[in-house]
């Protein structure tokens, strides 16, 4: 009988998580998962024709390496009854480095090992901000399309590929109520 010691050593590769912070400070809030088929809602109640919903997603590093996020704006496909420009993307911003000018890429810093000492900062990840413009409607409609931004998700430091992260968004508008008619009373 030998005794065995093993040691586990976790992937050395950076980890991207997403969440959508709307409700939450960043980088808290809903887990969204890489190709999920199920949309963030932009609208949970009635929204009318005309007016618009932002929501914030914060990306942040579950991983052991540096993890990049580039180009720093994601992209937006619209399904078959959305048209361009409804979905606004704003740039990624690196909250770790408010000060950063380089805006072709953000990098987010691996979380500290368990049990050392962060360097301080309880900024280490970047968030997102996507808009929806509501479009005039007639009767309810439903908008949406796939949010997709490119990272080095699980691939080893020095790799020029890149991962895409992609998920699903919806926005139903309502058109705005009917106006009541100008009723004109006459005597006799």
């Amino acid at each position: 009988y030998v005794p065995l010691v093993a040691t586990i050593v976790p992937s050395k590769l950076p980890k991207v998580q997403v969440a959508d912070s709307t409700t939450a400070v960043p980088p808290a809030g809903t887990d969204i998962s890489n190709g999920t088929p199920t949309a963030v809602e932009f609208t949970p109640s009635a929204v009318s024709s005309g007016t618009s919903v932002t929501r914030n997603f914060s990306v942040k590093n579950g991983g052991y390496e540096t993890l990049a996020i580039a180009p720093t704006t994601a992209t937006f496909t619209p399904d078959a009854n959305t048209t361009a420009g409804v979905f606004s993307i704003m740039p990624f911003v690196d909250e770790a480095d408010a000060g950063n000018t380089d805006t072709s890429a953000v990098t987010i810093s691996p979380p500290p090992p368990s049990g050392c000492n962060s360097s301080g900062s309880t900024k280490d990840y970047s968030k997102m901000d996507i808009t929806f413009i509501a479009p005039v409607v007639t009767k309810e409609t439903v908008f949406g399309g796939t949010v997709c931004f490119q990272s080095n998700d699980n691939l080893a430091a020095g790799s020029a590929a890149t991962v895409d992260f992609c998920f699903p968004v919806t926005a139903t508008v309502y058109p705005p109520p009917p106006t009541n008619p100008e009723i004109d009373v006459y005597d006799g």
